[in-house]
């Protein structure tokens, strides 16, 4: 969140609306920790974040949300 808010970031994209993929982000990292205590294995990251359907249509969503602001 404070990367969306930084003055570089702002010049960078030419844009203050980065804020809003904040949210998205909150999401991921959060069922991130949620999927590696429910599998309590050590699997890679790439493989629960891969196989993880919602964590694919949420990061394309971001990426989607990022690409309409910019």
């Amino acid at each position: 969140m404070l990367y969306s808010l930084a003055p570089e970031t702002k010049a960078l994209h030419n844009t203050d609306n980065i804020i809003f993929t904040t949210p998205f982000v909150v999401y991921c990292v959060f069922r991130y920790l949620m999927k590696v205590q429910e599998k309590n294995r050590g699997s890679g990251p790439v493989e629960i974040i891969l196989h993880d359907k919602v964590f694919c249509l949420v990061g394309l969503l971001w990426l989607f949300s990022l690409l309409f602001i910019s």
